[in-house]
């Protein structure tokens, strides 16, 4: 029986994953990384019809996550953007979305992504945490055997080897992975990672935005 191995990886913009394997060729997927506490998987669709998420249920609290989290979110919902961000309910509950999607009971291998600035930090912690079984929505479950975590970037260099054929001179080679995310900017070369990524951006133009109007 062959091994079923899948990839997610959990931003502070986006939740990507591998929905699947044709071949050479992997079929993925993602979603906006937002997780806004929700009611019941019954209330919710009671009140506002279907929408395509799941809810997934952490503690005392169920999590909506999915393409249309967005519509269950808050007008100003607050995003968790600090390096402790791999050990909070919503990141659990977003790589347990992800996992939901995939639509499978048992994954023997799963790679998971996490940002330069933490690898060295929260790798060990997050393999752990992830490996086991993992309770999904409507009752369902997935058990995952082995979790092996990588820096980020390093997807960046894989698809390169992969689309070029280069990944055995890649093995031998010093490259440099200049990633601009949603929170840093990171070089995968030095492991090194700072924070003016894309959120940067955007709080920077809306204090702008809201100097100008307010007359400041």
């Amino acid at each position: 029986m062959d091994k079923v191995v899948r990839a997610v990886d959990v931003g502070y913009g986006n939740t990507k994953y591998v929905t699947g394997v044709e071949g050479n060729t992997l079929r993925c997927a993602h979603f906006a990384s937002s997780a806004p506490v929700c009611a019941s998987h019954e209330a919710r669709e009671a009140l506002g019809g279907k929408r395509w998420t799941v809810g997934i249920g952490i503690g005392d609290f169920t999590y909506e996550v999915g393409p249309d989290a967005h519509l269950a979110a808050e007008l100003y919902q607050t995003r968790q953007m600090h390096d402790g961000y791999c050990e909070t309910p919503e990141y659990l509950a977003l790589t347990r979305g992800a996992l939901g999607f995939m639509k499978l009971e048992r994954i023997d291998l799963l790679v998971l992504g996490l940002s330069v600035a933490t690898y060295k930090t929260r790798r060990a912690s997050l393999e752990r945490r992830m490996k086991g079984v993992h309770p999904l929505d409507k009752g369902r479950g997935v058990f995952v055997e082995r979790v092996k975590v990588v820096a980020q970037p390093q997807g960046a260099l894989m698809l390169f080897g992969v689309q070029s054929n280069r990944i055995d001179q890649i093995n031998h080679e010093r490259n440099l992975v200049i990633e601009v995310a949603y929170r840093g900017v990171r070089r995968q070369d030095a492991g090194v990672a700072c924070t003016l990524g894309a959120s940067r951006l955007g709080d920077a133009i809306g204090s702008r935005v809201f100097s100008r109007c307010a007359g400041t």
